[in-house]
C-alpha cells in the first residue's frame, strides 16, 4: 500500500489562529488513505470481478460510530470497509488508514444504517444494516463480513423482495428499526431474524390515489428521526422522497401523519432532483433538506409543519451524484457539506445565507464531510478515492442553537 507522505509537524500560524466554524485555510491533517483506492475498481478493489470493473473506485458515504472509534464507509465495488481509528491518530505525523473488515453484499448497495449504540469497548454493538436489490435486508458486524442475520421485504403481489432505499435505526428504540422504500414505511424487530415487518405504513392509500397533505409517493430516500424521541410519546419521523416531498409522522413513524409538503424552486427558479438526505439540527426544530442537482439545502422549522425559514446558499452540488452534509451535534450545530469543487463548506445558523467557512479538501469533488461524534476531526472523502481525516481548531466561545431565540 501507497500511502501518503508524511505532513510537517506543526501547523501553519494562520490555521492556528483559526477559530470553528470560521475556517479559511486547510485544518492539520491528521489521517488519510492515501492513493490505496486511487484508480479502477480493477486495480484497487478486493473484488475486480464486477461488470463496471473499470471504473474509478470512488468513496461514497460514510458514517461514524456513536463512540466516535469506528467509521463505515461504501465504495463504488461495493465494499463495505470499516476503518478503526487508532487512539494517537492525533500525532505528530500523519496517520495511514486502512481497513479493518470489508464487506460485498452480492448485489448493489441502496442503503446503511450503524446501530446506534455502536462502541469499540463492548465489540457485540458493532453491527449495521444494509439493503440491496433482489434479497433481504442483512445485518453485519463492523468486525467481520459473516452475515448475522436477515430480514425479508416482500411484495406481497408478486413475492420479489422489495428494495428499501433509506434505513435507520431510532437511538432510544435500538431494538427496532425502519426501511423506507416504494411508497411505504416498514417496522421490523431487530431481535426477530427472518421475520417479515411487524408493521408496515403506506404513505398513499394506491398507486393511483392523489397526492394531498397527508399522503406522499415515490421512493423514500431519506429517514431522519428528531423531535424528543425519547419522549413517552415517540419522536417525529422525517421521511422524504425521491419525488420531491417530505412527511412528519408521529410516534417514531408509528402516530399520526403531521403533515406532507412538498420542496419549492430553487431562489433561480431551479427544482432540485430529489432528496437525498436528511439531518435534523442540534435542537431539533428544524429540518435540513439537501437534494441531488442541487445548490442549497433548504431548511424547515417543524414546529409550524412545511414553513420554510432559510437556504444554505452555495453548495457546490448540482450533480446526480450524492454529496452529502452532516450537523456538527459535537460543536454548534453547524451544517457541513462537500461539494464538487473540492471544498467542504460550514454553514451557521437555520436562517440560511452563504457559508461562514470552509476549506479545499481536495482538487475533485467531495461527497461527504462528517464531524466527529465529540471531538474535533472531520472526515472528508474525495472523488480521488481517498479518506482524509482533519483536525479542526476549536472555538473559543460559541453559542447553540439552544441558546438561540427561537
Amino acid at each position: 500500500m501507497t500511502s501518503p507522505p508524511p505532513r510537517p509537524r506543526s501547523a501553519t500560524p494562520e490555521v492556528q489562529s483559526q477559530t470553528w466554524p470560521h475556517i479559511t485555510s486547510p485544518p492539520r491533517l491528521v489521517a488519510s488513505t492515501g492513493t490505496t483506492y486511487s484508480g479502477s475498481i480493477a486495480a484497487t478493489s478486493d473484488c475486480p470481478t464486477r461488470p463496471d470493473a473499470s471504473e474509478s473506485n470512488l468513496f461514497k458515504s460514510l458514517q461514524w460510530t456513536s463512540d466516535g472509534s469506528t467509521l463505515l464507509t461504501h465504495s463504488e465495488d461495493g465494499g463495505l470497509r470499516t476503518f478503526i481509528l487508532p487512539p494517537d491518530i492525533l500525532s505528530p505525523t500523519l496517520t495511514p488508514l486502512t481497513p479493518y473488515c470489508t464487506t460485498f453484499l452480492p448485489h448493489r448497495i441502496y442503503a446503511t444504517a450503524l446501530y446506534p449504540s455502536s462502541s469499540l469497548s463492548t465489540p457485540s454493538t458493532l453491527l449495521y444494516l444494509a439493503s440491496s436489490r433482489g434479497g433481504p435486508i442483512r445485518l453485519h458486524s463492523l468486525l467481520h463480513p459473516t452475515l448475522l442475520a436477515s430480514y425479508p421485504l416482500i411484495n406481497a403481489h408478486t413475492e420479489s423482495y422489495l428494495t428499501p432505499h433509506s434505513l435507520l435505526i431510532p437511538p432510544h428504540r435500538p431494538h427496532t428499526f425502519i426501511a423506507g422504500s416504494a411508497s411505504s414505511l416498514s417496522f421490523f424487530d431487530l431481535h426477530r431474524a427472518g421475520s417479515a415487518p411487524v408493521r408496515t405504513l403506506r404513505t398513499i392509500p394506491t398507486r393511483r390515489s392523489p397526492a394531498t397533505t397527508v399522503t406522499m409517493k415515490g421512493l423514500i430516500t431519506a429517514l431522519a428521526l428528531g423531535g424528543g424521541g425519547g419522549g413517552a410519546g415517540g419522536g417525529v419521523l422525517a421521511a422524504a422522497t425521491n419525488t420531491r416531498q417530505v412527511g412528519l409522522y408521529a410516534g417514531d413513524g408509528k402516530g399520526e401523519v403531521v403533515g406532507v409538503f412538498g420542496l419549492p424552486k430553487e431562489p433561480r427558479g431551479e427544482a432540485g432532483g430529489g432528496v437525498t438526505q436528511l439531518e435534523w439540527s442540534k435542537c431539533e426544530r428544524y429540518l435540513f433538506i439537501a437534494e441531488r442537482r442541487s445548490e442549497v439545502v433548504t431548511v424547515y422549522d417543524i414546529r409550524n409543519t412545511g414553513r420554510r425559514v432559510g437556504s444554505l446558499m452555495g453548495r457546490g452540488a448540482a450533480t446526480n451524484q450524492r454529496v452529502g452534509v452532516s450537523v456538527a451535534h459535537a460543536l454548534g450545530g453547524e451544517v457541513l457539506g462537500g461539494g464538487m469543487d473540492g471544498m467542504v463548506r460550514v454553514w451557521e445558523g437555520e436562517e440560511g445565507g452563504e457559508a461562514v467557512g470552509g476549506w479545499r479538501a481536495h482538487e475533485d469533488v467531495v461527497t461527504a464531510a462528517v464531524v466527529h461524534p465529540f471531538d474535533t476531526d472531520t472526515d472528508a472523502p474525495p472523488w480521488d478515492n481517498s479518506l482524509k481525516i482533519w483536525e479542526v481548531p476549536r472555538a473559543h466561545t460559541h453559542s447553540s442553537p439552544e441558546d438561540r431565540e427561537p
